[in-house]
């Protein structure tokens, strides 16, 4: 496996024709929302210092870190969110993100919604989160966006979290984090 240090991309600031994308203003959209949604559904994060960094956001579970990876989601047509699971290297090859980070924070803002993912749910390069039924009715092996949704609040959270509020505890709903804390006990 490569060290972390090669992999990195320069982030360009300002794009250096009209036609290109501005990858740094994206990035740091998407990390600013998936770090308020997860101040709103009631996690506690953190944030490294400087560059450099494999992941964006930690979160602190009870005593544990959970590291995310902040990622921009497309939505596709057909009716799936795409984002990548790997970096793209300076030597024309792809890194895995596996050992360096828990999870991916992914914000589309298509479906302006935040997704919390294990990176065991994930495979090695890229992934989709399905948003539409499939044509041909299949659900089985079916990534649904659904299931790792955080912000805005899904509809069936709503009574978790009126009870964590009133109990002073964290929601139940916590996506992801439950697994994490089951694997690393």
């Amino acid at each position: 496996m490569l060290p972390w240090h090669i992999c990195q991309h320069s982030v360009s600031r300002m794009p250096s024709s009209a036609n290109m994308r501005d990858t740094g203003s994206i990035g740091n959209k998407t990390e600013a929302v998936v770090l308020a949604a997860l101040v709103q559904a009631s996690y506690r994060p953190l944030l490294p210092f400087g560059g450099g960094h494999p992941y964006d956001i930690a979160l602190d579970l009870e005593g544990k870190l959970m590291r995310i990876q902040c990622k921009t989601g497309r939505l596709l047509k057909e009716g799936v969110v795409f984002f990548p699971t790997a970096i793209w290297c300076r030597n024309m090859s792809y890194r895995s993100y596996r050992g360096d980070i828990d999870s991916f924070g992914v914000y589309c803002p298509s479906t302006k919604e935040v997704y919390l993912v294990p990176i065991e749910d994930v495979p090695g390069r890229a992934a989709y989160l399905r948003v539409e039924p499939t044509k041909n009715g299949q659900a089985k092996g079916v990534r649904w966006a659904k299931d790792y949704v955080i912000w805005p609040e899904p509809r069936w959270t709503t009574d978790a979290l009126r009870l964590a509020s009133a109990t002073r505890r964290l929601p139940a709903r916590q996506i992801g984090a439950e697994a994490f804390l089951a694997q690393s006990a």
